[in-house]
């Protein structure tokens, strides 16, 4: 069940504005995992930078371009310069799964930006499964180059940039 509009995640929307303002510039193509408008939305963020917007989500609904899982991204939507996933991680059972999908749609010296809850009560939908310290969302960009990762109020977020010649440090197909 969605969570009321009233539970926007504000201080997430602030957040991204200021990576966005970091990394982004016009004419970018952005692909946000976990677009489904639930409680409020990135696309008006990135097209106010002039970046084109992609969401993908498992479920069909606003805000959604794509229906597709995180953790298999379709090769049909090629190589994003901006791969963002804010408020998403945590209700994902395999996040680490997830974002390495998100770094192989990303082209080389494109970006990873990962938001999520260090500090929020629990809102399942459907599950709710992590809290995040920027120890962790380095972890999950490990590989990456100019990681920044960090705290801001309840959110931690991560950023990263794909170096050339980057190749992924996790072997999962058994979870596939």
């Amino acid at each position: 069940m969605p969570l009321p509009r009233a539970d926007v995640h504000e201080n997430s929307e602030k957040l991204v504005v200021d990576l966005l303002r970091r990394v982004g510039k016009p004419g970018l193509r952005v692909l946000d995992v976990g677009s489904l408008d639930v409680n409020g939305t990135y696309r008006p963020l990135v097209e106010r930078f002039g970046m084109t917007y992609v969401g993908v989500d498992a479920e069909p609904g606003e805000n959604v371009d794509l229906v597709g899982s995180a953790y298999h991204l379709p090769d049909s939507l090629g190589e994003f310069d901006l791969v963002l996933s804010g408020q998403t991680l945590e209700h994902l059972t395999l996040p680490l799964l997830a974002v390495e999908e998100m770094k192989r749609v990303c082209r080389i010296g494109g970006w990873v930006l990962l938001v999520a809850p260090f500090f929020f009560h629990e809102h399942r939908f459907p599950v709710d499964c992590w809290r995040f310290l920027p120890d962790g969302l380095r972890f999950l960009l490990e590989g990456f180059d100019d990681l920044d990762a960090g705290l801001v109020h309840g959110d931690c977020f991560g950023l990263g940039r794909k170096p050339a010649g980057y190749t992924s440090a996790w072997r999962i197909e058994r979870l596939r």
